[in-house]
């Protein structure tokens, strides 16, 4: 198997369908959280299969958006993320794994907020569940849909059928990345 971190381009900023480096070709600088249909359609190239033919699992280990502060909005991007990720896994049949970390933010991670709980020292709510444990707690179950919901309006869809990019993945030509990094697709 592989563990691979696809955090997004910022690691402060949850939003990662607004990444602009994570493009949907095998030249890509950076797998993030928007584009790892490329990681999934690498995986699945005969070069990394294990003797050629078993596609290797992907897990994605230690992993967690971050919530840049404790504001509504910043918790509620923090959630969406999380929620956006796992709709891209559940058509990824070569990830395998979620591992989230931190599961309470930790003042020693460099200013980071990328735990499912607050801060154990937090004045206001000492380790008070974030909107992110809700919707990871839910990841899997009856209430899932109910339960993330609300990201779909923060992400910019109608349906969550919108965040799996369907397209081919190819070698780009730099001539090509312009379009390629605008393509939501």
């Amino acid at each position: 198997a592989l563990a691979y971190h696809p955090y997004p381009e910022d690691l402060r900023n949850p939003r990662a369908w607004d990444d602009k480096s994570a493009w949907f070709s095998f030249d890509t600088p950076r797998i993030t959280f928007r584009n790892i249909e490329v990681l999934d359609a690498w995986m699945k190239r005969p070069a990394a299969r294990y003797l050629g033919q078993f596609v290797r699992d992907v897990q994605f280990t230690e992993q967690g958006p971050n919530s840049p502060d404790y504001s509504e909005e910043a918790l509620r991007d923090q959630a969406a993320c999380m929620a956006y990720v796992w709709k891209k896994m559940e058509s990824l049949d070569s990830i395998s794994m979620f591992h989230f970390h931190n599961w309470e933010d930790n003042r020693h991670e460099g200013g980071l907020r990328i735990g499912l709980r607050r801060f154990p020292d937090d004045e206001v709510d000492p380790r008070g569940k974030k909107p992110v444990w809700y919707v990871f707690r839910a990841l899997g179950t009856s209430e899932q849909s109910e339960t993330i919901d609300f990201a779909k309006e923060l992400i910019g869809i109608h349906d969550w059928d919108e965040v799996v990019h369907r397209g081919t993945i190819t070698e780009t030509t730099s001539k090509d990345r312009s379009t390629t990094a605008q393509d939501p697709s």
